[in-house]
């Protein structure tokens, strides 16, 4: 089960999947978006609220983890935190979140 918390630690919202996150993320204005690589590859996800309140969730994998934050355009614009570093802002085209060992279609040809 995935929450979002009040500050206070109790809960604003409960889902089974990160699928109902994004609906409740859609809703609010977020201020910081924080990834952090882990131990074997996996990634964590911390996420706040303008309103204060918190969302945090472990991934499998870190390189999902980016891939599924560039991509999650109700985060565009909130500022971004790579490993503890402020990497400017939550984008598409923000190179900390692009994925090194991914080959760009340029590099094909």
């Amino acid at each position: 089960m995935l929450y979002i918390l009040y500050e206070h630690g109790d809960i604003v919202s409960r889902s089974q999947n990160l699928a109902g996150i994004r609906k409740e993320v859609g809703r609010q204005q977020v201020r910081v978006v924080a990834i952090r690589q882990l131990l074997m590859g996996e990634g964590l996800l911390h996420i706040d609220f303008e309103s204060g309140w918190t969302f945090e969730t472990n991934f499998a994998s870190f390189e999902v983890l980016m891939d599924t934050i560039r991509n999650w355009r109700n985060l565009y614009g909130a500022s971004l935190r790579v490993n503890g570093k402020r990497e400017g802002t939550v984008g598409y085209r923000n190179k900390a979140l692009l994925i090194a060992s991914k080959p760009s279609p340029r590099m094909l040809f």
